[in-house]
């Protein structure tokens, strides 16, 4: 039960923002540890309240004369007896009076009337006397703790009391919870925690290899896009140096490439008009060298 408390705060903390990161994980769990605490805290003084103001309805029936004091303090007893809170109904309360009489209490009914002034854990703690010192404290409430036997008659675990007085019968309203089921319910959480981190690394990793294969998907094709033009103005320009002027480069993007490419085809249609200014002069002078020719041998002829 307290398992599906832990969980129900650790969700609340998750919308609050409280839990956030992996990293809190490792800062933060100490103050979870401390919440917890606080919240165990609340959730008994809350009850006893509650418990509190049930003897306190039966004690204004009384003083309305709707019941004797006997009857309303009877009626009071039998319902925080069977007061129970927590979804195992684990939750239950216990009146001490101030003269350390066992006014009632919702397992030890065979106790009730006893005077456990006496009454010492294993530590030499003195549980009814703790419990009649902070109800006669300036805030006639607060907290004890000490070790008892849990409801199994069987194990004796250290326990968190918290106790309010009720002035007007002298009566101290006590309930608790043992700290080793405290302990249990914060595994809970820590483990809850785990399973959170280890899913948030599970999926930081798939989305980082995911991030790192779609950049090299991204970046192939853009490489492609890049050094396969280069590689053409490349193969083009090593044509052009071994005076083949006949080869073409297919190479039709806007970028530097692009313009790269273009300046070769520039320089290879200067090229040809150049040969060809070259042809034209080269068949000039060998017309007039054969024109030459004809002359000198007609002169050598007339001579």
């Amino acid at each position: 039960m307290r398992s599906c408390v832990c969980v129900a705060w650790l969700q609340q903390s998750r919308q609050s923002g409280l839990v956030e990161t992996p990293s809190f994980r490792f800062r933060q769990f100490p103050k979870i540890h401390m919440r917890l605490d606080e919240g165990y805290k609340s959730e008994i003084r809350s009850q006893v309240q509650s418990a509190v103001a049930v003897i306190q309805s039966e004690y204004d029936k009384f003083k309305a004369g709707e019941k004797t004091e006997e009857e309303a303090q009877e009626d009071a007893k039998d319902v925080v007896r069977a007061m129970r809170y927590r979804e195992d109904q684990s939750g239950y309360f216990w009146i001490d009076g101030m003269d350390y009489v066992l006014v009632a209490h919702a397992v030890l009914t065979d106790q009730e009337g006893d005077n456990r002034k006496d009454l010492m854990d294993q530590n030499g703690v003195m549980i009814t006397q703790s419990v009649v010192n902070v109800c006669n404290s300036a805030d006639k409430c607060g907290y004890n703790e000490f070790y008892f036997t849990k409801s199994d008659g069987v194990t004796v675990a250290p326990k968190i009391a918290y106790s309010e007085l009720f002035e007007p019968w002298g009566w101290a309203v006590c309930t608790g919870n043992y700290v080793d089921e405290i302990n249990a319910a914060k595994e809970v959480v820590k483990a809850e925690l785990d399973k959170e981190y280890l899913n948030v690394l599970i999926r930081s990793n798939a989305v980082c290899f995911s991030a790192i294969f779609i950049s090299l998907a991204v970046a192939f094709l853009v490489g492609r896009q890049i050094v396969n033009p280069l590689k053409k103005i490349q193969a083009f320009a090593q044509k052009l140096s071994e005076g083949d002027l006949t080869t073409n480069v297919d190479v039709k993007t806007r970028n530097e490439v692009g313009q790269t490419a273009d300046a070769l085809r520039v320089a290879q249609e200067n090229m040809r008009g150049l040969l060809r200014g070259i042809t034209e002069i080269s068949n000039s002078v060998g017309s007039a060298l054969g024109n030459f020719d004809k002359s000198f041998n007609n002169m050598k002829e007339s001579i």
